[in-house]
């Protein structure tokens, strides 16, 4: 994947305002990685794995699996394929992005490819990581918050999600707070 930001990663918090916050919801290499499913999932405060383990949001289907529906991914853990057939990955989470906002692959110890993303939804970190602090700082540990991923523009498809969204978490100000990007990830909170 090239390195730059496509999406926009919007909180809606408990007192009706909302914060964006750059983002991506592709993985550093689609040909080797899954891309996360377009829809609806939940996700809760845990940490993610790498670096000794930092907060991070641990996504889940709305029916509490942490097997993600995704397309592609040649090394996914289900086998993946470059087919657009809807596959799995095990271990989804949204997170912080490489040092310097590095978005690419990297070569592991044993000389496999890894990927600051690997299926995951990224956040911009930002100098000493205040960007990512501050996103994840909206967060309670124990508490579950609502994540709708829309990558198809398309009006009719944009007021699907966001209804269900609406109606899921209760939030009736979502249509007209929604933005027009290309790729957007909307988190509510």
């Amino acid at each position: 994947m090239e390195s730059g930001f496509h999406a926009t990663a919007t909180v809606y918090k408990a007192n009706g305002t909302t914060q964006d916050y750059n983002a991506t919801t592709l993985p550093s290499d689609n040909s080797l990685f899954g891309t996360i499913k377009e829809g609806l999932y939940e996700a809760k405060l845990g940490t993610h794995p790498m670096s000794g383990g930092y907060p991070a949001l641990n996504i889940y289907t709305t029916s509490g699996s942490r097997f993600i529906p995704t397309y592609g991914g040649g090394t996914n853990p289900s086998g993946g394929g470059v087919d657009g057939n809807l596959k799995t990955v095990d271990g989804v989470n949204v997170h912080k992005v490489g040092i310097n906002e590095y978005l690419g692959t990297y070569k592991r110890s044993n000389g496999t490819i890894g990927g600051i993303s690997e299926g995951c939804l990224c956040i911009e970190r930002g100098p000493n990581d205040v960007i990512y602090n501050n996103f994840i700082s909206n967060f309670q540990s124990g508490q579950t918050v609502g994540i709708g991923v829309l990558r198809d523009m398309r009006v009719i498809e944009q007021k699907t999600l966001i209804q269900v969204l609406t109606e899921e978490y209760r939030k009736p100000n979502l249509i007209e707070n929604y933005s027009t990007k290309q790729d957007n990830t909307i988190i509510s909170h």
